[in-house]
């Protein structure tokens, strides 16, 4: 091989490490972990059907916080404009210490809810995965 080949295989290979390093550092969207709920911290949850707040059950409130738990962040542009009616007004996350969590319904995608959390990111919306799991949830949280 010629000393000229080398060193441009080298010199890309040098920029292309460059570059994933830089990617590391300072990746080009948010991450994919949006929020995390611990179990043990959370003291009570409800889903607010007509102002009225219907407690959720232990059961319930386990699936409720696994589901939110694989939330993911979603670009809030993406959902604005929207004049969704919803089921429900919101749900309420009661944490042992701190003030209340309150999530609030945006739009649903091929029955992933996108909601918003004020109070833990204003930037970005979050989108569960749970493909109607969550809507099943909240359908028979209250009467």
């Amino acid at each position: 091989m010629k000393s000229s080949t080398i060193f441009a295989m080298s010199l890309a290979a040098a920029v292309a490490a460059l570059i994933l390093i830089f990617l590391h550092f300072f990746p080009a969207s948010a991450p994919e972990q949006a929020l995390y709920f611990a179990p043990s911290n959370v003291k009570g949850s409800a889903v607010v059907y007509r102002q009225k707040p219907y407690t959720l059950n232990f059961e319930q409130q386990n699936q409720l916080l696994d589901i939110l738990n694989r939330a993911v962040l979603v670009q809030k542009k993406d959902y604005s404009n929207l004049n969704r009616q919803f089921t429900f007004d919101q749900i309420i996350i009661y944490p042992f210490s701190g003030s209340n969590i309150e999530i609030t319904p945006i739009d649903i995608i091929e029955r992933n809810m996108v909601f918003s959390i004020p109070l833990w990111n204003q930037d970005y919306y979050f989108m569960e995965l749970s493909a109607g799991t969550l809507e099943n949830l909240i359908r028979n949280s209250h009467d």
